[in-house]
């Protein structure tokens, strides 16, 4: 008798069941033998018997599970499903769906959680030839497969190529949604070839024209096919590849089992980390989601010729995502078929801008784009985008369409530039989201400007040139780095001579720019403008001193300069910016000089005064003076009920001089006029008579 040790179980077995269950594989060869004519009283594993090594003929028993007499289902019906599945999306209803609900595409797996996509890839395909290519591939190989290793082993190294596949072009495949058995089939394949690799003394003759060195070849074929075909999943196909490849080293043909129960464990193993894989996907997806630059982003989803931008805010950009816009119209990117969509916008300006006045009009144009609008408070828990710059925020719970969303927008500045990061995502799915746009926002970055540590060497080198150091001051006052652009623009003003009026505006834009930098503004200014009595410093004084919250003073130095230099171009604009008449009668004198508001009648021009903050400062008092009198004039014509002169009041008012013709100019001058600050009684009048004088016009003469 032979007596055999393995599992717990103590066998006895006569010689013939020996060999007949070791030709079977049913003893493994780590089991402990003892059959006193060959070991003696002692226990001997079973691989070092050479009765063990006889009875073991692999060959034989793989020929006869080779052999045996099961149809090939498992291959049928994978082909079958495959044949059947492309037939229903030749219909357009099912097609969309397939196309829509069924395909490999990173966004909706990651962040909505659609995990089922990593394996119903492997069922669809819509177009004839890649079926047919796919079908044979897949009939050939399984076929073969399910013979040597069953159905079972089959079914699990299918499903595992495609998961492997799609799973390696889910990340390094992003852009593009792919659909097709590919995966699943190159798995099969590379199944093949490393099965006949790793078990070559098992392969019957007949059976090594489909194992091993055979099919080497055909895999690199369809490799190298893949790889100079545009439009290829080729990371599927590799990703399936290895898969299979991997999986076919621990790959036993049923009954002979390097260990007992090894092939059911090898595969439910497989089918648990399949699974635990999917689930990870499942939960954690956001945390997961490729980022890439946005110009990364900008050749990935644009064909042709791509121009890329200086974009000086750094920012990230979820893979597959497409260019879109925001409620609110700031360009940004958005996921596939979603209302969900981030975007950083940098922009550039001449001068400063308020953030929350961008940020105010953002929100507006956001309500505007729903049909339904309800402010939140922001959220504290959120990171800051740019934190460093003190960004104001604003969040609003919109409906667009009949989809509600959450919009946040967040608006930084730095010196002359502001930069506007949005978020939008719909409010069922902004919990799940929550770590993508944390990832998103924390790689927001506006880094200091790169040009500077150029310019400062250039200032270094040559500290008394004047152009570097302008230059540097420039960009200095550009960037917000207000303290030293006012210490080198002081620098470039100093002396005993008048300064240049160039220099003379830097110093005082910085101001106007900056007005919580300017302590001493009025002496300086006051300084300026006795050494550089120009209109271009005179208008940027008056910007400076607006900007300050001057605002009486500034118009008064802007009436000063017009007497001085009427006509002026730059006046003029700095006039026109302030709400002051710019109208010259027909020798170029000044209306305002020429024409009495309280009184409506003309008037001998003073003489031009010295220009300072002490004549500026009298001229206003002088303006508020006429301007109330003016408007008191203008209440007792609404008072009266006299529309007429209601109009003519308030375009004194508006232009400074009176307009006799009542048809043309004088209705467009008290159409623009009448936005001042009126009652609605005023309106009402100012309305009617215009009307009136409308329908006068329009009647026939």
């Amino acid at each position: 008798m032979v007596e055999v040790r393995f599992r717990d179980e103590h066998l006895r077995l006569t010689w013939e069941d020996w060999e007949q269950r070791v030709r079977d594989g049913r003893i493994p060869p780590d089991a402990l033998i003892r059959f006193e004519p060959v070991t003696g009283p002692d226990w001997r594993p079973a691989h070092t018997l050479g009765m063990f090594a006889a009875a073991a003929s692999g060959a034989d028993a793989f020929a006869r599970i080779a052999a045996r007499d099961t149809p090939p289902w498992a291959t049928a019906i994978l082909v079958g499903v495959q044949i059947r599945i492309w037939w229903l999306a030749r219909l357009p209803g099912p097609r969309a769906v397939f196309e829509d609900d069924l395909t490999k595409w990173t966004p909706p797996v990651l962040e909505q959680g659609e995990v089922w996509r990593m394996l119903s890839m492997g069922l669809v395909h819509t177009g004839l030839a890649h079926l047919l290519m796919n079908t044979l591939w897949m009939a050939y190989t399984a076929y073969h497969l399910e013979r040597a290793l069953g159905a079972r082993a089959l079914t699990v190294l299918f499903g595992a190529g495609v998961l492997g596949g799609s799973a390696l072009s889910l990340f390094a495949s992003p852009d593009a949604p792919s659909l097709g058995a590919s995966g699943g089939i190159f798995g099969l394949v590379a199944a093949c070839v490393v099965f006949g690799f790793v078990r070559p003394e098992i392969l019957p003759e007949r059976m090594r024209r489909t194992f091993g060195f055979a099919l080497l070849p055909y895999l690199f074929l369809m490799l190298l096919s893949g790889a100079t075909s545009e439009g290829t999943d080729n990371w599927s196909h590799l990703g399936g590849t290895l898969t299979g490849a991997l999986l076919a080293l621990f790959s036993d043909p049923p009954g002979m089992d390097r260990r007992p129960g090894w092939n059911v464990r090898w595969q439910s193993g497989v089918v648990v980390v399949g699974t635990l894989f999917l689930a990870v996907l499942a939960v954690a997806g956001p945390r997961l989601v490729p980022l890439r630059t946005a110009d990364e982003a900008l050749r990935a989803t644009t064909t042709g010729r791509v121009i890329l931008r200086d974009e000086p805010v750094d920012h990230r950009v979820p893979a597959g995502w497409r260019r879109a816009a925001t409620a609110d119209g700031s360009l940004g990117w958005s996921a596939p078929r979603a209302p969900r969509t981030f975007a950083v916008v940098y922009r550039p300006r001449s001068r400063p801008e308020d953030p929350q006045a961008i940020l105010d009009g953002l929100v507006a144009r956001a309500r505007d784009a729903a049909t339904a609008a309800v402010d939140r408070p922001v959220d504290p828990t959120v990171p800051v985008p740019m934190a460093d710059l003190s960004p104001v925020a604003a969040r609003l719970d919109l409906t667009l369409g009949d989809v509600p969303v959450e919009w946040t927008a967040w608006v930084a500045r730095r010196g002359t530039a502001s930069a506007v990061v949005v978020w939008q995502v719909e409010s069922a799915r902004a919990a799940r989201l929550a770590p993508l746009r944390d990832r998103l926002l924390r790689r927001v970055a506006w880094p200091a400007p790169s040009d500077l540590a150029e310019l400062r060497a250039r200032y270094a080198s040559f500290p008394d040139a004047a152009p570097v150091a302008r230059a540097l001051s420039d960009r200095l006052a550009e960037v917000g780095e207000v303290a030293e652009a006012l210490a080198m623009r002081r620098a470039l003003v100093r002396g005993d001579g008048p300064p240049s009026p160039r220099d003379a505006v830097r110093l005082l834009q910085t101001w106007s720019w900056y007005p919580d930098a300017a302590p001493d503004l009025r002496e300086t200014l006051d300084d300026l403008l006795a050494r550089v009595p120009e209109p271009v410093v005179i208008a940027e004084g008056a910007r400076a001193l607006d900007a300050a919250d001057a605002t009486d003073l500034a118009r008064g130095l802007l009436d000063l300069g017009w007497r001085a230099w009427p006509g002026e171009s730059a006046l003029a604009t700095a006039r026109a910016s302030a709400g002051l008449p710019t109208g010259l009668d027909a020798r170029g004198v000044p209306w305002a000089d020429r024409w009495d508001v309280v009184t409506d009648q003309p008037v001998e021009p003073p003489a031009p005064a010295v220009v300072s903050l002490a004549e500026a400062a009298r001229a206003a008092a002088e303006r508020d003076a006429e301007e109330s009198a003016a408007r008191v004039r203008l209440e007792d014509a609404v008072a009266d009920r006299d529309g007429d002169a209601a109009v003519r009041a308030l375009v004194l008012l508006d232009r400074g001089y009176p307009i006799d013709d009542p048809v043309a100019e004088a209705l467009v001058a008290a159409q623009t006029a009448r936005d001042r600050d009126l009652d609605d009684a005023a309106r009402d009048l100012i309305d009617a008579t215009l009307s009136a004088r409308r329908e006068a016009t329009d009647s026939p003469r």
